[in-house]
């Protein structure tokens, strides 16, 4: 996690071009970025996971919670202070 939030994951990107059809979806993206080898050593260089970060930190809750990054941040966090956020397209 500490890897992903820092940005040295090693998986800056998808290795292939996607659409946005693919990148809309969340658990078929995350499944391409886990397939892939890592660009480089992970934690060796930062490399800005510009498009990438969501799909990845949305993965880590998912596996942990079996929720959306989204569902997590508006249900477990914004409702708590109020509401009035809601992450996602």
């Amino acid at each position: 996690m500490r890897q992903l939030l820092g940005h040295p994951s090693g998986v800056p990107g998808w290795p292939a071009p996607v659409t946005v059809e693919e990148v809309l979806d969340l658990e078929g993206s995350a499944e391409l970025l886990a397939a892939q080898e890592p660009w480089y050593d992970p934690g060796s260089a930062p490399a800005y996971q510009l498009i990438c970060h969501g799909h990845l930190i949305d993965a880590v809750v998912r596996g942990a919670t079996g929720r959306t990054l989204a569902d997590v941040l508006h249900d477990d966090v914004m409702a708590l202070v109020g509401g009035g956020f809601r992450l996602g397209v």
